[in-house]
């Protein structure tokens, strides 16, 4: 599954102590939705 998120369409929740995956809580979906988006992290 691949998804285009615009900021709008998410709110981020948190984020791991790595700082390399965050959640996102989609507004259009019920509260108990969330998707896990992994990112990588270039220092």
């Amino acid at each position: 599954m691949s998804m285009n998120l615009k900021v709008a369409d998410a709110e981020m929740l948190e984020g791991t102590a790595t700082g390399d995956r965050v959640m996102f809580q989609l507004k259009r979906l019920p509260p108990q939705e969330y998707v896990i988006i992994e990112m990588k992290v270039e220092e």
